[in-house]
């Protein structure tokens, strides 16, 4: 391993070399536009997924657990983790259950990215949830309905 990690570095240099003998920038300018995610949905294809069922069992356990999912108590489960390992289509796999669907009378998807907006997410929330596509103007506004 640490050969290979040796000629990596060794090559890494090489390019480092040529860049500067060509002159090259390493800033790359680019036009200034707004970015825009493509949202994710809860839809998956089970069948491209692996190796999540150990996982999957124990959180299935917690979401349909009776006692703890009182009509007064709210579930709540982070998913954490580099970006890339998969941890949507974790979550879209156990949000299309059957299990889960049976479970729940009344099920929202709402996709949470690194800029956290809350009073965008409540508000989404709220819609999908059956509620009117009022305007408001305050997270405070939100949280009383």
């Amino acid at each position: 391993m640490s050969s290979k990690l040796d000629e990596i570095t060794a090559k890494l240099h090489d390019l480092v070399q040529e860049k500067n003998i060509l002159g090259l920038n390493d800033t790359i300018e680019r036009p200034h536009r707004p970015s825009r995610r493509l949202e994710e949905t809860s839809l998956v294809d089970e069948s491209k997924i692996v190796g999540r069922e150990g996982d999957k069992e124990p959180l299935m356990e917690m979401f349909l657990d009776k006692e703890s999912s009182s009509s007064q108590n709210v579930n709540v489960v982070s998913i954490v983790g580099m970006g890339g390992i998969g941890k949507t289509t974790f979550a879209q796999l156990l949000y299309n259950d059957k299990k889960v669907k049976d479970q729940f009378a009344l099920m929202s998807w709402v996709c949470v990215y690194d800029d956290l907006d809350i009073f965008t997410i409540t508000k989404a929330i709220f819609k999908y949830v059956g509620g009117d596509n009022k305007k408001f103007e305050t997270l405070n506004q939100l949280s009383k309905l």
